[in-house]
C-alpha cells in the first residue's frame, strides 16, 4: 500500500507515550494539533504485501538470501539461509577433500551477491528492489564433483595405461627371455637347434627370431659339413697314399745307391704319419658307425677293466697305474668293446697330459641307478670356464708340440660311447689343483640308443 502521510511535529500526538508507560493519573501532555501549520509531508510510506513472506519461502535453499527492500533500502521481506551449509556431504571422500585443499586458499570463504530492480506492472516506475546473496559453498561443491569426476577418470586412465604398459612389459620380457633360453640352449651336443621360438610372430621381434632361425640353420649345415670333413678326407686321401705306400715298398726292393736310402726312409715316415693322420680323422666316424652297429649284452665291468690295466702297463711303462676296483661284480648293459675304446681314450689323455712316473689311477664306482668310471691323471689342471666343450667335436687345448696328429676327437668319442650307454662324461679338477678328473656316468637299467 502506498500513499502519502502527514508527520507530526514535536511530541508524539493524541497523548502518545514515549519511552515506557505512563502512570494512570498523569497530567496530559501535548505534542501538537491537528492544524494545517502543524502537518507537513515527509515522503511515501511503503508497507509489504502479506503474502511477500511466504512467496519468497518458496525459493528457501541452504545458502540462500532473500531480501526485497523499497528503492530507498528499507527492508521489506527476508528470507536468510545463507548460514546453512549447502554440502550435503560434509564428509567427502579423500580424493575430494584433497582437491578442496589444493585448489581452494584455506580459511577463504565466498559468496555471489546480486541486486534485481522491481518494476511496476507497466514497468514505468522502481517500486523495490530484490537482493540475492548465495554462498559458493553449493557452486564449489559442483565444482568439486566436476573435478573429482575428472581426475579420477584421469586416474583411473592412468592405472589402466601402466597396468596396460606393464602387462605389454612383461610380455615383452617374458619373449625376450624365451629368446634368450633358446639362443643360450641352442649348441647342443648333438648338434645345432635351429627350432626357433617367436618366429611365427609378425611384430619386430618375430624378425629378429626368423633371423636368428635362419642363422643357426646355416650354421648348423656349415658345421656338419665340418664334422665329416675329417672322414670324407680320409677316404679321398686313403687312395692315393695307398699308391704312395706301395711305390715306396716297391723301390726300398730295388737296388739303390747309398745316397738315395735316407730320402726313401723319410718318405716311408712321411707316409706312415700321414697314415696316422687319416686313422685319427675317421676315429670319429668310425666310432659312430660302430654305435649304430653295436650289439647290447649284460657284462661284469670289474674284468673287462682289469684287464684293460693290466695291458696300459706293458702299453706305457713309463707311467703307474693304479686300479680301486669293487670287490663284487658291476653288471651293466651295453657293448664291451665300445667301453674299452672309450677307456683307451681317456687313458691315452691322461698319458699326454701327465709327466714321466706319475700315477695314473683307474676307479670304479658302484652307485644305485648307475656305475662311475673315473680317471685320474696329475698334471696341468682342466681350463676354467672350458669343462663343458672339451666334449665338443674338433676342441683341444695342447698348447705343446707333439710328434701325433691330434684333432680334438678323443673326448668327443668319449662323449658318445657314455651316452650310448644311457650316461654322461664329466671333467673337474683334482682336490689341491693337482691335475685332472674324467668321470664317465654309466647307466645300469636298459637304455633305448637315442643316437
Amino acid at each position: 500500500v502506498q500513499g502519502g502521510f502527514p508527520a507530526f511535529r514535536g511530541r508524539e500526538p493524541f497523548g502518545g507515550r514515549t519511552g515506557g508507560q505512563r502512570q494512570r493519573g498523569a497530567e496530559p501532555e501535548s505534542f501538537g494539533s491537528l492544524a494545517p501549520e502543524n502537518l507537513a509531508t515527509r515522503g511515501r510510506l511503503v508497507a509489504a504485501a502479506p503474502g511477500l513472506d511466504d512467496y519468497l519461502r518458496q525459493f528457501s535453499a541452504p545458502g540462500l538470501r532473500l531480501m526485497v527492500t523499497t528503492p530507498e533500502g528499507a527492508p521489506l521481506a527476508t528470507v536468510d539461509r545463507l548460514a546453512v551449509p549447502t554440502d550435503p556431504n560434509p564428509d567427502r571422500g579423500l580424493l575430494a577433500r584433497l582437491y578442496r585443499r589444493i585448489l581452494d586458499r584455506p580459511g577463504e570463504r565466498r559468496r555471489v551477491e546480486l541486486s534485481v530492480p522491481i518494476q511496476d506492472h507497466d514497468r514505468q516506475r522502481t517500486i523495490g528492489v530484490l537482493h540475492v546473496a548465495q554462498s559458493a559453498d553449493r557452486w564449489l561443491t559442483l565444482r568439486d564433483d566436476a573435478v573429482t569426476r575428472l581426475l579420477n577418470f584421469t586416474l583411473i586412465t592412468s592405472i589402466l595405461a601402466v597396468l596396460a604398459i606393464l602387462a605389454f612389459a612383461i610380455r615383452l620380457a617374458f619373449r625376450l627371455a624365451r629368446l634368450r633360453r633358446a639362443s643360450e640352449s641352442a649348441l647342443t651336443r648333438e648338434g645345432l637347434v635351429t627350432d626357433f621360438p617367436e618366429t611365427e610372430a609378425p611384430d619386430e621381434l618375430g624378425d629378429v627370431a626368423r633371423s636368428f632361425s635362419t642363422l643357426l640353420a646355416r650354421l648348423n649345415d656349415y658345421t656338419g659339413y665340418l664334422r665329416t670333413l675329417a672322414g670324407k678326407l680320409a677316404h679321398e686321401i686313403r687312395t692315393p697314399l695307398t699308391i704312395v705306400r706301395s711305390s715306396l715298398e716297391n723301390l726300398e726292393a730295388e737296388a739303390l745307391p747309398e745316397h738315395a736310402r735316407p730320402y726313401v726312409a723319410r718318405a716311408r715316415e712321411g707316409s706312415e704319419r700321414l697314415n696316422a693322420i687319416l686313422v685319427a680323422m675317421g676315429a670319429a666316424s668310425r666310432v659312430e658307425e660302430a654305435i649304430r652297429s653295436a650289439e647290447r649284452s649284460r657284462f661284469d665291468l670289474v674284468p673287462l677293466l682289469d684287464s684293460a690295466v693290466e695291458s696300459y702297463r706293458m702299453a706305457f711303462p713309463q707311467r703307474e697305474f693304479r686300479t680301486e676296483l669293487p670287490r663284487g661284480p658291476v653288471v651293466i648293459e651295453g657293448a664291451p668293446d665300445l667301453i674299452v675304446q672309450m677307456l683307451d681314450k681317456l687313458v691315452d689323455n691322461a698319458v699326454d697330459f701327465s709327466p714321466h712316473g706319475s700315477v695314473i689311477t683307474v676307479r670304479l664306482l658302484e652307485l644305485p641307478e648307475e656305475a662311475v668310471l673315473e680317471v685320474d691323471n696329475p698334471g696341468p689342471t682342466l681350463p676354467p670356464g672350458l669343462r663343458e666343450r672339451m666334449f665338443e667335436s674338433l676342441w683341444q687345448s695342447r698348447t705343446g708340440s707333439d710328434s701325433r696328429p691330434h684333432f680334438g676327437l678323443g673326448l668327443y668319442i668319449v662323449r658318445l660311447i657314455a651316452e650310448f650307454h644311457g650316461g654322461r662324461a664329466e671333467a673337474d679338477n683334482l682336490p689341491h689343483d693337482s691335475g685332472a678328473r674324467f668321470r664317465v656316468r654309466l647307466a645300469r637299467g636298459r637304455r633305448e640308443d637315442a643316437t
